[in-house]
């Protein structure tokens, strides 16, 4: 498998997040937060505000926007971009719905070293990998 490929990963079913919410989930030792919009878009992104590491799954969710549930930092789900604080940019990841209502997710493979590879969108090539199953995180409310 080339280095520059994206690892596939299923889900679950995309009717497991209600729409206008996200969930968070574990996927190979990385924490993943999926969004479903009230139009049916799906986006993904890191799990923790970079903030103060507040779990954005729990965050307020429209406009293809979501706010981080401790201080109300905007982020675009498509980009990652801040859109009102100088916060970093959230890492996004692709994710789609599959023909059968699977959430599909795109992740980079983890290097050598264990850490990961930044996620380059422009060019790459979406493979197939047979991998542990990922788990939902639960959130405390």
């Amino acid at each position: 498998m080339p280095t520059s490929c994206l690892q596939e990963y299923s889900l679950g079913p995309v009717d497991a997040i209600p729409p206008g919410e996200g969930r968070a989930y574990r996927v190979e030792g990385r924490e993943v937060a999926v969004f479903r919009s009230r139009s049916g878009e799906v986006y993904a992104t890191q799990a923790r505000c970079p903030h103060r590491g507040a779990p954005l799954a729990d965050g307020l969710m429209g406009g293809g926007q979501v706010l981080c549930p401790f201080h109300a930092y905007a982020f675009d789900l498509a980009t990652g971009e801040a859109l009102n604080s100088t916060c970093p940019r959230l890492e996004v990841y692709p994710v789609s719905v599959s023909a059968n209502g699977e959430i599909v997710l795109g992740l980079p493979p983890a290097n050598l070293s264990g850490a990961r590879t930044e996620p380059r969108f422009e060019g790459d090539l979406l493979c197939s990998a047979s991998a542990g199953a990922p788990t939902r995180l639960s959130t405390s409310s």
